[in-house]
Protein backbone atom coordinates (compact mmCIF):
# COMPACT_ATOMS: atom_id res chain seq x y z
CA UNK A 1 0.00 0.00 0.00
CA UNK A 2 2.81 2.41 0.94
CA UNK A 3 4.72 1.52 -2.23
CA UNK A 4 1.65 2.27 -4.32
CA UNK A 5 1.19 5.65 -2.61
CA UNK A 6 4.80 6.66 -3.23
CA UNK A 7 4.52 5.56 -6.84
CA UNK A 8 1.45 7.73 -7.32
CA UNK A 9 3.18 10.72 -5.73
CA UNK A 10 6.24 10.27 -7.94
CA UNK A 11 4.01 10.00 -11.01
CA UNK A 12 2.19 13.21 -10.09
CA UNK A 13 5.48 15.04 -9.56
CA UNK A 14 6.90 13.87 -12.89
CA UNK A 15 3.64 14.77 -14.61
CA UNK A 16 3.79 18.28 -13.18
CA UNK A 17 7.35 18.73 -14.39
CA UNK A 18 6.43 17.38 -17.84
CA UNK A 19 3.42 19.67 -18.02
CA UNK A 20 5.49 22.72 -17.04
CA UNK A 21 8.08 21.90 -19.70
CA UNK A 22 5.47 21.52 -22.40
CA UNK A 23 3.16 24.38 -21.45
CA UNK A 24 5.81 27.12 -21.37
CA UNK A 25 6.08 29.63 -24.21
CA UNK A 26 8.73 31.81 -25.79
CA UNK A 27 7.63 35.28 -26.94
CA UNK A 28 9.69 37.30 -29.42
CA UNK A 29 9.81 41.08 -29.93
CA UNK A 30 11.31 42.82 -32.97
CA UNK A 31 10.79 46.60 -33.12
CA UNK A 32 11.65 46.83 -36.82
CA UNK A 33 10.22 43.73 -38.51
CA UNK A 34 7.62 42.61 -35.98
CA UNK A 35 3.89 43.32 -35.81
CA UNK A 36 1.53 43.30 -32.87
CA UNK A 37 -0.91 41.45 -35.14
CA UNK A 38 1.43 38.44 -35.09
CA UNK A 39 1.25 35.68 -32.47
CA UNK A 40 4.71 36.51 -31.10
CA UNK A 41 5.84 32.90 -30.77
CA UNK A 42 8.71 32.82 -33.28
CA UNK A 43 11.30 35.27 -34.68
CA UNK A 44 9.37 35.39 -37.97
CA UNK A 45 6.08 36.14 -36.21
CA UNK A 46 7.48 38.47 -33.56
CA UNK A 47 5.53 41.25 -31.91
CA UNK A 48 6.69 44.80 -32.52
CA UNK A 49 6.04 46.59 -29.22
CA UNK A 50 6.15 45.83 -25.52
CA UNK A 51 2.46 46.81 -25.43
CA UNK A 52 1.72 43.41 -26.98
CA UNK A 53 2.92 41.70 -23.81
CA UNK A 54 -0.14 42.96 -21.94
CA UNK A 55 -2.21 40.20 -23.54
CA UNK A 56 -0.25 37.33 -21.93
CA UNK A 57 -0.03 35.88 -18.44
CA UNK A 58 3.46 34.57 -17.73
CA UNK A 59 3.73 30.97 -16.59
CA UNK A 60 6.65 28.91 -15.23
CA UNK A 61 9.30 28.43 -17.88
CA UNK A 62 8.08 31.26 -20.13
CA UNK A 63 10.60 33.52 -21.88
CA UNK A 64 10.34 37.00 -23.36
CA UNK A 65 13.11 37.63 -25.90
CA UNK A 66 13.90 41.07 -27.34
CA UNK A 67 15.89 41.35 -30.53
CA UNK A 68 19.42 42.67 -30.24
CA UNK A 69 20.09 46.09 -31.70
CA UNK A 70 16.45 47.19 -31.41
CA UNK A 71 14.94 49.96 -29.27
CA UNK A 72 11.55 49.43 -27.64
CA UNK A 73 9.97 52.68 -26.39
CA UNK A 74 7.52 52.61 -23.51
CA UNK A 75 7.17 50.90 -20.14
CA UNK A 76 7.54 47.16 -19.56
CA UNK A 77 5.53 45.94 -16.56
CA UNK A 78 5.65 42.22 -15.80
CA UNK A 79 4.47 39.83 -13.11
CA UNK A 80 5.17 36.13 -13.08
CA UNK A 81 5.64 33.19 -10.76
CA UNK A 82 8.32 30.87 -12.02
CA UNK A 83 9.66 27.88 -10.13
CA UNK A 84 13.13 26.75 -9.10
CA UNK A 85 13.35 24.42 -12.09
CA UNK A 86 11.38 26.62 -14.51
CA UNK A 87 12.15 30.30 -13.94
CA UNK A 88 10.62 33.04 -16.04
CA UNK A 89 13.27 34.79 -18.13
CA UNK A 90 13.46 38.09 -20.02
CA UNK A 91 16.45 38.01 -22.34
CA UNK A 92 17.87 38.99 -25.75
CA UNK A 93 18.03 37.07 -29.02
CA UNK A 94 19.60 37.56 -32.41
CA UNK A 95 23.05 38.41 -33.71
CA UNK A 96 25.53 41.07 -32.69
CA UNK A 97 26.67 42.57 -29.40
CA UNK A 98 24.26 45.50 -29.07
CA UNK A 99 21.74 44.83 -26.32
CA UNK A 100 18.07 45.51 -26.99
CA UNK A 101 17.05 48.75 -25.28
CA UNK A 102 13.84 49.53 -23.40
CA UNK A 103 13.52 53.31 -23.37
CA UNK A 104 11.05 54.91 -20.97
CA UNK A 105 8.91 57.80 -22.09
CA UNK A 106 9.18 61.44 -21.04
CA UNK A 107 7.06 61.14 -17.88
CA UNK A 108 7.63 57.51 -16.83
CA UNK A 109 8.68 56.82 -13.24
CA UNK A 110 10.39 53.62 -14.44
CA UNK A 111 11.11 51.95 -17.76
CA UNK A 112 10.80 48.38 -16.40
CA UNK A 113 8.89 47.12 -13.39
CA UNK A 114 8.90 43.57 -12.02
CA UNK A 115 6.05 43.23 -9.55
CA UNK A 116 5.19 40.46 -7.07
CA UNK A 117 7.12 37.71 -8.79
CA UNK A 118 9.09 34.54 -8.01
CA UNK A 119 12.02 32.82 -9.71
CA UNK A 120 12.31 35.56 -12.29
CA UNK A 121 15.41 36.54 -14.29
CA UNK A 122 15.96 39.67 -16.39
CA UNK A 123 19.25 39.81 -18.26
CA UNK A 124 21.26 41.03 -21.25
CA UNK A 125 19.18 44.18 -21.85
CA UNK A 126 19.72 47.92 -21.83
CA UNK A 127 17.34 50.23 -19.98
CA UNK A 128 17.16 54.01 -20.23
CA UNK A 129 14.69 56.48 -18.77
CA UNK A 130 15.38 60.08 -19.72
CA UNK A 131 12.78 62.84 -19.50
CA UNK A 132 12.93 66.35 -20.86
CA UNK A 133 13.30 67.53 -17.27
CA UNK A 134 14.49 65.91 -14.05
CA UNK A 135 11.77 64.00 -12.20
CA UNK A 136 11.97 63.10 -8.51
CA UNK A 137 11.79 59.36 -7.89
CA UNK A 138 12.51 58.37 -11.50
CA UNK A 139 14.32 55.03 -11.89
CA UNK A 140 15.36 52.67 -14.64
CA UNK A 141 14.37 49.29 -13.18
CA UNK A 142 11.92 48.96 -10.30
CA UNK A 143 11.56 45.60 -8.57
CA UNK A 144 8.63 45.60 -6.17
CA UNK A 145 7.10 43.18 -3.68
CA UNK A 146 3.98 44.61 -1.99
CA UNK A 147 1.22 42.80 -0.03
CA UNK A 148 2.61 39.57 -1.46
CA UNK A 149 4.58 37.62 1.12
CA UNK A 150 8.02 36.35 0.15
CA UNK A 151 9.34 36.95 -3.36
CA UNK A 152 11.96 34.31 -4.11
CA UNK A 153 15.02 34.35 -6.36
CA UNK A 154 14.76 37.48 -8.46
CA UNK A 155 17.92 37.70 -10.60
CA UNK A 156 19.08 40.89 -12.34
CA UNK A 157 21.99 40.01 -14.59
CA UNK A 158 24.12 41.85 -17.17
CA UNK A 159 21.87 44.87 -17.59
CA UNK A 160 23.08 48.24 -18.81
CA UNK A 161 21.00 50.92 -17.09
CA UNK A 162 21.81 54.42 -18.22
CA UNK A 163 20.73 58.04 -18.41
CA UNK A 164 18.07 58.24 -15.71
CA UNK A 165 17.56 61.90 -14.81
CA UNK A 166 15.95 61.86 -11.40
CA UNK A 167 16.25 64.62 -8.84
CA UNK A 168 19.67 65.39 -7.39
CA UNK A 169 18.05 66.12 -4.02
CA UNK A 170 17.45 63.20 -1.66
CA UNK A 171 14.58 64.86 0.23
CA UNK A 172 12.68 65.39 -3.03
CA UNK A 173 12.83 61.67 -3.78
CA UNK A 174 16.11 61.44 -5.64
CA UNK A 175 16.34 59.00 -8.51
CA UNK A 176 18.17 55.76 -9.29
CA UNK A 177 19.25 53.16 -11.78
CA UNK A 178 17.69 50.29 -9.78
CA UNK A 179 15.04 50.67 -7.07
CA UNK A 180 14.10 47.70 -4.85
CA UNK A 181 10.84 48.17 -2.92
CA UNK A 182 9.18 45.85 -0.41
CA UNK A 183 6.29 46.49 1.98
CA UNK A 184 2.56 46.19 2.34
CA UNK A 185 -0.42 47.10 4.49
CA UNK A 186 -2.18 43.72 4.64
CA UNK A 187 0.69 41.27 4.03
CA UNK A 188 4.25 41.92 5.14
CA UNK A 189 6.46 41.29 2.13
CA UNK A 190 10.15 40.84 1.42
CA UNK A 191 12.68 39.44 -1.03
CA UNK A 192 14.62 36.26 -0.39
CA UNK A 193 17.75 35.59 -2.48
CA UNK A 194 17.54 38.61 -4.77
CA UNK A 195 20.71 38.92 -6.87
CA UNK A 196 22.08 41.89 -8.84
CA UNK A 197 25.19 41.00 -10.78
CA UNK A 198 27.28 41.91 -13.83
CA UNK A 199 25.36 45.15 -14.43
CA UNK A 200 26.63 48.50 -15.69
CA UNK A 201 24.91 51.57 -14.26
CA UNK A 202 25.89 54.69 -16.15
CA UNK A 203 24.88 58.35 -15.71
CA UNK A 204 21.97 57.65 -13.38
CA UNK A 205 20.87 60.40 -11.00
CA UNK A 206 20.83 60.62 -8.12
CA UNK A 207 21.83 57.07 -7.10
CA UNK A 208 22.78 53.73 -8.61
CA UNK A 209 21.02 51.06 -6.50
CA UNK A 210 18.83 51.79 -3.51
CA UNK A 211 16.27 49.88 -1.45
CA UNK A 212 13.05 50.91 0.30
CA UNK A 213 11.80 48.47 2.93
CA UNK A 214 11.11 47.78 6.61
CA UNK A 215 13.75 49.73 8.52
CA UNK A 216 12.05 50.20 11.92
CA UNK A 217 12.95 47.59 14.55
CA UNK A 218 9.35 47.75 15.80
CA UNK A 219 8.19 46.39 12.43
CA UNK A 220 11.26 44.42 11.40
CA UNK A 221 10.84 42.19 8.36
CA UNK A 222 14.13 42.40 6.43
CA UNK A 223 14.99 41.14 2.99
CA UNK A 224 17.17 38.04 3.24
CA UNK A 225 20.28 36.79 1.45
CA UNK A 226 20.67 39.59 -1.08
CA UNK A 227 23.77 39.44 -3.32
CA UNK A 228 25.18 42.46 -5.18
CA UNK A 229 28.20 41.30 -7.15
CA UNK A 230 30.50 42.34 -9.99
CA UNK A 231 28.68 45.52 -11.03
CA UNK A 232 30.17 48.71 -12.47
CA UNK A 233 28.72 52.06 -11.37
CA UNK A 234 30.01 54.94 -13.44
CA UNK A 235 29.34 58.69 -13.47
CA UNK A 236 26.68 58.48 -10.73
CA UNK A 237 26.87 61.58 -8.47
CA UNK A 238 25.12 60.25 -5.36
CA UNK A 239 24.93 56.96 -3.48
CA UNK A 240 26.19 53.79 -5.10
CA UNK A 241 24.80 50.69 -3.37
CA UNK A 242 22.48 51.23 -0.38
CA UNK A 243 20.58 48.23 1.02
CA UNK A 244 17.88 49.29 3.47
CA UNK A 245 16.07 46.90 5.79
CA UNK A 246 18.12 43.83 4.82
CA UNK A 247 19.71 40.90 6.64
CA UNK A 248 22.69 38.86 5.43
CA UNK A 249 23.54 40.95 2.36
CA UNK A 250 26.75 40.20 0.46
CA UNK A 251 28.24 43.09 -1.56
CA UNK A 252 31.42 42.13 -3.41
CA UNK A 253 33.58 42.77 -6.48
CA UNK A 254 31.78 46.00 -7.42
CA UNK A 255 33.37 49.14 -8.84
CA UNK A 256 32.01 52.66 -8.36
CA UNK A 257 34.00 55.35 -10.12
CA UNK A 258 34.19 58.85 -11.56
CA UNK A 259 31.25 60.50 -9.82
CA UNK A 260 30.47 63.92 -11.35
CA UNK A 261 30.63 66.89 -8.99
CA UNK A 262 27.06 68.09 -9.61
CA UNK A 263 25.17 67.55 -6.33
CA UNK A 264 23.81 70.65 -4.58
CA UNK A 265 25.81 71.78 -1.56
CA UNK A 266 23.10 70.44 0.77
CA UNK A 267 23.63 66.83 -0.31
CA UNK A 268 25.46 63.99 1.45
CA UNK A 269 26.25 60.73 -0.34
CA UNK A 270 28.77 57.88 -0.30
CA UNK A 271 29.75 54.82 -2.27
CA UNK A 272 28.64 51.53 -0.68
CA UNK A 273 26.78 51.50 2.62
CA UNK A 274 23.96 49.68 4.44
CA UNK A 275 21.25 51.58 6.30
CA UNK A 276 19.25 49.75 8.99
CA UNK A 277 20.69 46.37 8.06
CA UNK A 278 22.10 43.35 9.89
CA UNK A 279 25.00 41.05 9.04
CA UNK A 280 26.18 42.89 5.91
CA UNK A 281 29.46 41.84 4.29
CA UNK A 282 31.19 44.41 2.05
CA UNK A 283 34.33 43.01 0.45
CA UNK A 284 36.58 43.17 -2.63
CA UNK A 285 35.01 46.41 -3.89
CA UNK A 286 36.63 49.55 -5.25
CA UNK A 287 35.31 53.12 -4.97
CA UNK A 288 37.16 56.08 -6.42
CA UNK A 289 36.38 59.62 -7.44
CA UNK A 290 33.39 60.28 -5.16
CA UNK A 291 32.76 64.04 -5.01
CA UNK A 292 29.64 64.60 -2.89
CA UNK A 293 29.65 67.90 -0.91
CA UNK A 294 29.06 65.99 2.34
CA UNK A 295 30.35 62.55 3.40
CA UNK A 296 31.79 61.30 0.06
CA UNK A 297 33.44 58.25 1.63
CA UNK A 298 34.00 55.07 -0.30
CA UNK A 299 32.30 52.94 2.37
CA UNK A 300 30.03 53.43 5.37
CA UNK A 301 28.11 51.51 8.00
CA UNK A 302 25.16 53.75 8.80
CA UNK A 303 22.05 54.15 10.97
CA UNK A 304 20.63 51.14 12.84
CA UNK A 305 23.13 48.64 11.41
CA UNK A 306 24.41 45.65 13.36
CA UNK A 307 27.34 43.34 12.65
CA UNK A 308 28.64 44.98 9.47
CA UNK A 309 31.90 43.59 8.11
CA UNK A 310 33.87 45.85 5.73
CA UNK A 311 37.03 44.09 4.50
CA UNK A 312 39.44 43.82 1.58
CA UNK A 313 38.19 46.92 -0.25
CA UNK A 314 40.10 49.57 -2.18
CA UNK A 315 39.31 53.27 -1.77
CA UNK A 316 41.11 56.19 -3.40
CA UNK A 317 40.57 59.80 -4.48
CA UNK A 318 37.29 60.21 -2.59
CA UNK A 319 36.57 63.68 -1.17
CA UNK A 320 35.40 62.25 2.18
CA UNK A 321 37.95 59.49 2.64
CA UNK A 322 37.73 55.74 2.94
CA UNK A 323 35.19 54.71 5.63
CA UNK A 324 32.46 56.42 7.66
CA UNK A 325 30.96 54.79 10.77
CA UNK A 326 27.67 56.55 11.36
CA UNK A 327 25.88 54.63 14.15
CA UNK A 328 26.42 53.38 17.69
CA UNK A 329 29.29 51.15 16.55
CA UNK A 330 27.59 47.97 17.73
CA UNK A 331 29.67 45.08 16.36
CA UNK A 332 30.95 47.05 13.38
CA UNK A 333 34.18 45.60 11.97
CA UNK A 334 36.64 47.15 9.51
CA UNK A 335 39.43 44.85 8.41
CA UNK A 336 42.23 44.95 5.86
CA UNK A 337 41.14 48.08 4.00
CA UNK A 338 43.41 49.66 1.39
CA UNK A 339 43.49 53.43 0.96
CA UNK A 340 45.68 55.32 -1.49
CA UNK A 341 44.93 59.00 -1.66
CA UNK A 342 45.22 62.41 -0.08
CA UNK A 343 41.54 62.43 0.84
CA UNK A 344 41.11 58.84 2.06
CA UNK A 345 40.72 58.44 5.82
CA UNK A 346 38.43 56.83 8.38
CA UNK A 347 35.65 59.03 9.75
CA UNK A 348 33.23 58.49 12.59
Amino acid sequence: MKTSTWTQLAFCLLSSVFYACNSSHVYYLDATSGSDQNNGTSPRSAWQSIEALKQISLQPGDKILLKKGETFPGILEVTGKGTYTHPIIIDAYGEGNQKPCIAGNDTSMYAVRIFNSDYFTIQNLEISNTGKERKAGRTGLKVECTDYGISHNIRINNLTIRDVNGSLVKEEGGGSGILIVNGGNSIRSRFDSLTIENCHILRCERNAMIWSGYYDRKNWYPNKHTIVRNNVIEKVPGDGIVPIGCDSTLIEYNLMCDSPDILPMTEAAAGIWPWSCDNTIIQYNEVWGHKAPWDAQGFDSDYNCQNTLIQYNYSHDNYGGMVLICNSGNAEIIAAETSEALFDTISA
